[in-house]
């Protein structure tokens, strides 16, 4: 009994050190043609900003009144944010890229305004997922601010 427990317990401890990623869930995996999407070539800088600014746009559009009810029951509204998602992701991988051209101060200054819009971005996500629009409303502001930030840092 003994080595049972020991066993098991063994087991359990190994199984909790494996990640577990928000894109391995059916919800959240992106579809084939969208996975190809993501290995483009890198966008400039102003590319970028456009998607960033684009991507902010259709938070906003997302939660508004005449999608919200599409949006939060996972409709075509929710099918069009996972894409742009796919979309963001690329001009974040863009400007990170970019920033490993900065010296070490401005690349540290970016690679943390980057981190800070991406977090702004997952915690709307779990908002709309929560159906939670003030929280949502919350976070697209908390994004704005966090590409006003990035804008600034470019500029340096």
């Amino acid at each position: 009994m003994k080595k049972f427990l020991l066993s098991t317990t063994m087991v359990a401890m190994l199984a909790s050190f494996q990640p577990v990623y928000a894109s391995e869930s059916a919800e959240h995996k992106a579809p084939e043609h969208m996975q190809a999407q993501v290995e483009k070539a890198p966008l400039s800088t102003e590319q970028a900003l456009k998607v960033l600014e684009d991507g902010i746009a259709t938070m906003e559009s997302s939660i508004s009144d005449a999608n919200r009810e599409n949006f939060f029951s996972n409709g075509t509204v929710m099918n069009a944010w996972h894409e742009k998602l796919m979309d963001i992701q690329n001009a974040t991988d863009a400007l990170t890229h970019h920033a490993e051209t900065l010296a070490a101060d401005k690349q540290a200054r970016l690679k943390g305004a980057i981190t800070q819009f991406s977090k702004t971005l997952d915690d709307f996500h779990e908002a709309t997922h929560e159906r939670d629009v003030s929280k949502s409303a919350a976070q697209i502001r908390k994004s704005k601010s966090a590409l006003s930030l990035l804008k600034a840092y470019l500029k340096e």
